[in-house]
Parts: structure tokens; C-alpha cells; sequence
């Protein structure tokens, strides 16, 4: 895709541009200037499906067709009815001949595919998680599914706020966590797409938590869900649809568990809501890792006011479901229950195994590293901010591969 400049400045008056920042499925990013001197981020979307890039921009491949998913103008006003700290932030859009023009915030702290190479802490892998599921839940709540949850889609801020990005494939479903959808031809990238997206079937907020658990499975363990060989389409759908992921090894067993109630290929028994993977990742952190966890994990998150008292007590009272979720009576909550207080015991009794340490010649294979040193959070608003400094040490749990929730 060749981008015509001078169409793109005359449907963008008051902006200057500048260089291709990246490509990604929907269209490519070019780096911007308002007339105030602010550096912006300016997606360029044709209008004309066949003419957008098929490939990511790391050069991954998507699975894309000409029904994928919204055009540019459609991307605009899905992100432009979200507001939430952890989304990335649409400042203005526009259409100009067979362009869409999407002018957001400019992230330019770096992605989290990128951090993620040189290792995370557990700590600061499960409060990326936690505000990833903040940022779902806020646009499952207003009817839209991602559809796209991976660590190239999450980006910095200069001061390392994480934020989801990367709505051009993201789908309108019915209003309310509890909405459901039939999904057009299969859309997203087979490395972290649910099961049911490779079968064509109903989609709801727990197709993005299947991507969300992917992604921190990845983020613990440090390899992929699946090796994939040869890694074609029906290769990945093959593994999402019928082959049980590694044990995730060398973090809390109720670390582990909440990650594998995530990944289930049944969706009616994963998380219904991100709510819910909120509170249960908080409790477990919480327990496994003291109430200072997040403090430690050296990441800025602004969180509800459930999940950070979740997050901060070491004996959460159970977390309920509200009125409206569409989680069974005694169904989610119950098994949720019973998935903590096995895996609390666990981790109480574990013990280093006698394995020592993989290679360092394979980073995909090494453990995370954890223990961060404390600071004070700071309050802001109804939403609250942890940041702190790096440590760095090497944790080694033991621990059996747990029974999924029944």
C-alpha cells in the first residue's frame, strides 16, 4: 500500500506529517504535528478493503478478508465512543476521498511485544493483564469486541502507561457484557485467536479473554501457547481447537490456574467478564505475592476501586458478579472459589523443583524474573496509579498440572 501524501494533508488541514511509524492489518500509521506543536499518531485506512495491508507490523500475518471488520470510519467512531485510561485515545477523524484519516494520542514508549523480550517480572506482566482487562471491560460494556488482544497491540505512553490499540478489526455486538455475535469470515491472528473464531461461531467477551490469557501465558512463560510447525492457519486452529497448552510452570499455582480458566476452548467456561478475571487475577497476585505487589510491578495502572482492593489484600472477601452479568448463580463464582483455595494451598506448600534453570542461550524458555522494589502509589481521581522502580530476582515454584474448573 502506497500512501498518496498529499491527499492525506488536505483531509488533515492544521497537520503536519511525518514519517511511517508502522503497518498494521487495517492501514498504516504515520507520525503527525498539530498546529499547537502536539505529536500525534495518524492512521490512514482505505475505504476499500482490498486495498489494506494484510500483514502486521511486525510483518506477522492476520487472517484478513474484505468482511473482516469495521473500514476506518467505522474504527473512529467505535474508539471514539471509549474513553478509559488504558485505550488509546482518538483526538479526531475524518474521511477525504477513499481515505479514513484516524488521528489518536502518539504512544511512544514502546510495545509490549518489545518489552516483553528482554523479560517482565510476574508482577508487572499480571498488572499489564489487569489493565488490558480494564480496557476490554470499559468497550465489552459498550458493545465492542477486540477481537485482536496480543502484546503488539498494547503500547506505552512516554511515561509507561499501557494502553490497548488497534480497533481495526474490533466488531459491534449487543449491548452489554452479555451481547453475543455471529462473527464474519474468520478475522485476527491465529497465534492468539479463541477457538470459537477459527470455528466461525459466537463471539462474546470471553473470545477476547481467550487472546487476553494467550497473551499472559506468553508474558509468564516466555514461549509461545503453542510451537506451531509448519505455523499455517489450519496448523493454529488445529492447536486452539484441540491440543491442551504446556503446563505454565515457575509462577503461583493460582497465578497458573486463573491463566488456564482463561484459555479454556469451551468460552461458557472461561471468565464471563473481564470484571471477573480482574478481581480473581488481583486476589490471587494479592496472596501469592503480598498486598505491595503492584506498587513493585513498576508499571503505572489506574484501576476500579474493587479490583485495587482486591489487589491490595491478602484475604479479599469473594468477589461477586453484579446484578447484571451474565455469569450463572453459583456457576463462575463457585468454581472461581474453588480454583483459588486449591491453588492458595499450593502455593503455600510449594518447593523449588530440582530442575535447574533453562538456558539463557533460550529466552523463550527462561522464567520470568520477579520482586520489584516498593514506592508509594498516588491517587488519582476515581482511578489509582502504582509506579515504582525495577529488581530484579529469579523465582522457581513447583507445582502439578491443576484440573481445569469444572
Amino acid at each position: 500500500m502506497i500512501i498518496d501524501r498529499p491527499l492525506v494533508a488536505a483531509g488533515l488541514p492544521g497537520y503536519d506529517l511525518g514519517a511511517e511509524l508502522g503497518r498494521g492489518a487495517s492501514g498504516i500509521v504515520l507520525a503527525g504535528r498539530d498546529e499547537t506543536g502536539r505529536q500525534v499518531a495518524i492512521k490512514v485506512v482505505p475505504l476499500d478493503a482490498e486495498e489494506r495491508p494484510a500483514f502486521g507490523v511486525t510483518g506477522a500475518p492476520r487472517v484478513v478478508t474484505t468482511t473482516a471488520g469495521p473500514d476506518g470510519e467505522a474504527e473512529a467512531r467505535l474508539l471514539s465512543g471509549l474513553e478509559h485510561p488504558h485505550l488509546v485515545k482518538v483526538i479526531h477523524h475524518a474521511v477525504h476521498g477513499d481515505l479514513a484519516l484516524i488521528v489518536m494520542e502518539l504512544l511512544d514508549g514502546g510495545s509490549l511485544q518489545h518489552r516483553a523480550s528482554t523479560g517482565l517480572s510476574v508482577e508487572a506482566a499480571c498488572a499489564i493483564a489487569l489493565v488490558t482487562a480494564a480496557a476490554l471491560g470499559h468497550a465489552h460494556s459498550r458493545g465492542v469486541l477486540h477481537r485482536d488482544v496480543k502484546p503488539a497491540n498494547i503500547l506505552f505512553t512516554a511515561d509507561g502507561v499501557p494502553k490497548l490499540t488497534d480497533f481495526g478489526i474490533a466488531h459491534a455486538h449487543g449491548p452489554g457484557p452479555g451481547g453475543r455475535v455471529l462473527t464474519p469470515p474468520a478475522v485476527g491472528t491465529p497465534r492468539y485467536m479463541a477457538p470459537e473464531q477459527f470455528r466461525l461461531g459466537e463471539l462474546g467477551p470471553a473470545t477476547d479473554l481467550y487472546g487476553l490469557g494467550t497473551m499472559l501465558y506468553e508474558l509468564l512463560a516466555r514461549r509461545p501457547l503453542f510451537h506451531v510447525r509448519p505455523p499455517t492457519q489450519l496448523e493454529w486452529a488445529r492447536h486452539h481447537l484441540t491440543v491442551d497448552p504446556r503446563p505454565l510452570t515457575g509462577v503461583p499455582e493460582s497465578i497458573a490456574r486463573i491463566v488456564e480458566w482463561a484459555l479454556n476452548k469451551d468460552p461458557a467456561r472461561r471468565p464471563a467478564e473481564a470484571r471477573e478475571f480482574s478481581l480473581a487475577l488481583a486476589r490471587a497476585m494479592a496472596h501469592a505475592r503480598g498486598a505491595d505487589w503492584l506498587a513493585r510491578s513498576g508499571v503505572p495502572v489506574f484501576l476500579d476501586e474493587d479490583v485495587r482492593e482486591a489487589a491490595a489484600s491478602r484475604h479479599p472477601r469473594r468477589a461477586t458478579a453484579g446484578p447484571e452479568s451474565a455469569t450463572p448463580p453459583g456457576g463462575h463464582d463457585d468454581a472461581l472459589e474453588r480454583i483459588l483455595d486449591d491453588a492458595e494451598m499450593a502455593d503455600s506448600a510449594s518447593v523449588p523443583p530440582d530442575a535447574a534453570p533453562p538456558s539463557a542461550g533460550d529466552p523463550q524458555e527462561a522464567a520470568p524474573c520477579t520482586e520489584p522494589r516498593p514506592a508509594r502509589g498516588q491517587r488519582w481521581g476515581r482511578w489509582w496509579r502504582w509506579s515504582s522502580s525495577w529488581g530484579w530476582k529469579w523465582p522457581w515454584r513447583a507445582r502439578s498440572r491443576p484440573t481445569p474448573p469444572g
